[in-house]
């Protein structure tokens, strides 16, 4: 059973439809919180395997783990804006199954500790460049992410303050001692839209807050590598 969360607003809804139209056939559940929508949109009914919710945004980028509690088996995260390949979701399984952990695309890894956490680190392997090897980070990318519950089994009670999606499940992968990979792949692997509002990546943030939480859990998450 693979389950895919993913959380949109109503102004990226052609990109989320060309999203949705290639993780489909890949998955056997979608949960989609619809935020900024007043209703379900009729083209949604043409994808019956898709349980969408109407939502404020006030979850932000957490809503894409609002249902995580009750889903049992591979756990798919993604983003609105990234359009995946044929044959992307069998490949996140086969490194779930390979190194029994959470998998990613995108993420960074630090040293003992962090000044800014969005520019002090030591690499960062991002979704779209070249991936070459497998390699442990700390702070993974939850908008190209997959587990298995049975390694991992985070609750959307583990996500505080929103947009900060990545660094609380993160911190929470640290408290449980679940290692998180980043996996190789090409620059071309995924396909970036452009949204059309500001992307959260790019917002103004409590870089202060947050850079704290990922020092706490940098202390508990700091092996000899």
């Amino acid at each position: 059973m693979v389950t895919c969360g993913i959380a949109t607003l109503a102004s990226r809804e052609q990109s989320f439809r060309v999203v949705l139209d290639h993780l489909y056939p890949q998955v056997d559940k979608v949960y989609a919180v619809l935020n900024g929508y007043e209703e379900i949109p009729e083209w949604l009914t043409l994808y019956p395997k898709v349980v969408a919710i109407c939502g404020h945004n006030n979850m932000a980028d957490n809503s894409k783990f609002l249902f995580v509690d009750q889903c049992e088996g591979y756990f798919l995260s993604w983003d609105d804006d990234l359009v995946m390949p044929s044959g992307c979701v069998e490949y996140l399984k086969s490194k779930v199954d390979e190194y029994n952990c959470i998998i990613t695309l995108h993420g960074k890894r630090f040293g003992r500790s962090t000044k800014n956490y969005r520019r002090d680190f030591l690499f960062r392997v991002h979704c779209l460049r070249d991936c070459i090897v497998d390699v442990r980070v700390q702070l993974g990318g939850t908008g190209c992410m997959m587990f298995h519950t049975k390694d991992f089994h985070p609750s959307i009670g583990d996500f505080g303050e929103p947009l900060m999606a990545d660094i609380w499940l993160s911190a929470a992968a640290a408290k449980a001692g679940v290692k998180i990979m980043a996996v190789r792949h090409t620059a071309d692997y995924l396909t970036y839209i452009p949204p059309v509002d500001t992307p959260i990546w790019n917002r103004e943030h409590d870089v202060e807050f947050q850079t704290g939480v990922v020092n706490n859990f940098l202390k508990i998450n700091s092996p000899n590598y």
